[in-house]
């Protein structure tokens, strides 16, 4: 810890800063339970779910949901994996220590619009010194996760509502043409992200930027290969997601084959991405979208569709938010700011 900088404070701000790890995972641990309660205890969801699922409690109806929670290992170690194979240039962390990170990032993005906080949640677990890389690395994995939300997705929407595009043909082709073209600019951005530091240089914000700066130049070394294995694993991790929802579709009942299922939450995921949305109305709005795409699958279609988005909700995001809370709440958030004081 003898790296860390030494400041000298006044009284007051002594006071705070000795106790900020207090001061950040207090209210970060009251609004993270305020928020779940709002997503799966106010309006009587759990209540809902749970009489749901009691009425499919024997094994023919089981494995659904049993293949569904099996993959949520998958899923948190394909992110995991992900992160590895964005910070390994710079970062000498193991697999156990990114896993945390993960888990921390998840915490603090349930609780912040459009999952920002998942950055800062993020570098609690990493040594000072890489926290502006760890960032950086976290924002081009965001970035290939919404190249595969959107090109997916796109396609999804094509399949799902083929038929009705067929006789709006005009609708179906603009939709083709944006939709490909904003894809096709982001692929260009992936693939060029290195791009980025010649035109932050330019920006005039003092000595402190510039040493942030040099710190990036990791963006130089990430190869087509290695940014297409990443978008790869990207991929891996949408498809697992997807496949539980299907999964967890067809524990509560809801009749519907396989590709057309996939079809239509590539469409769900792609509206949710496309509007942004605040932390409580995001659940909400995905089974909304859901409902406006299985509304039609049988008599008690929605009810499946709710339950099942809320499922979903609770077993991938939820329960990892809560062991990533957990984690927090052993982190020396002060040393990961840097801040030491002088006696």
């Amino acid at each position: 810890m003898t790296d860390l900088p030494k400041v000298k404070t006044s009284t007051t701000l002594h006071f705070l800063l000795k106790r900020i790890n207090l001061l950040v995972k207090l209210p970060l641990t009251l609004l993270l339970l305020w928020v779940l309660y709002r997503q799966l205890f106010s309006e009587g969801q759990w209540l809902s779910l749970l009489r749901a699922m009691e009425s499919r409690w024997q094994w023919p109806a089981l494995w659904p949901l049993a293949l569904a929670l099996a993959m949520v290992p998958l899923n948190l170690g394909l992110e995991t994996f992900k992160f590895r194979l964005l910070t390994r240039q710079f970062l000498p962390t193991g697999f156990r220590v990114l896993f945390k990170s993960v888990l921390g990032g998840m915490a603090v993005a349930i609780v912040t619009p459009n999952r920002i906080g998942e950055y800062a949640g993020r570098v609690l677990f990493l040594k000072k010194k890489y926290g502006w890389q760890a960032v950086v690395a976290t924002v081009v994995g965001s970035l290939s996760q919404l190249l595969v939300i959107l090109a997916l997705g796109l396609a999804g929407t094509l399949a799902y509502h083929a038929g009705w595009l067929e006789e709006n043909g005009v609708s179906g082709s603009l939709l083709l043409f944006f939709g490909s073209g904003l894809v096709a600019l982001l692929l260009v951005f992936y693939y060029h992200v290195d791009l980025l530091l010649p035109i932050l240089r330019r920006i005039p914000l003092g000595k402190t930027y510039r040493k942030i700066l040099a710190r990036l130049s990791f963006l130089k070394q990430y190869t087509v290969l290695q940014l297409s294995t990443i978008l790869g694993v990207a991929a891996g991790r949408y498809l697992t997601y997807c496949t539980q929802y299907v999964l967890l579709l067809w524990f509560f009942g809801l009749g519907v084959d396989y590709p057309s299922a996939m079809a239509a939450v590539a469409m769900i995921f792609l509206l949710q991405a496309s509007i942004p949305l605040p932390p409580l109305a995001s659940l909400i709005a995905r089974g909304e979208f859901a409902i406006m795409a299985f509304g039609d699958a049988g008599p008690n279609a929605t009810a499946s569709v709710m339950s099942a988005t809320f499922l979903l909700f609770f077993v991938n995001v939820a329960l990892p938010s809560l062991a990533g809370l957990f984690l927090i709440w052993f982190t020396n958030i002060r040393e990961t700011l840097g801040i030491r004081f002088r006696r």
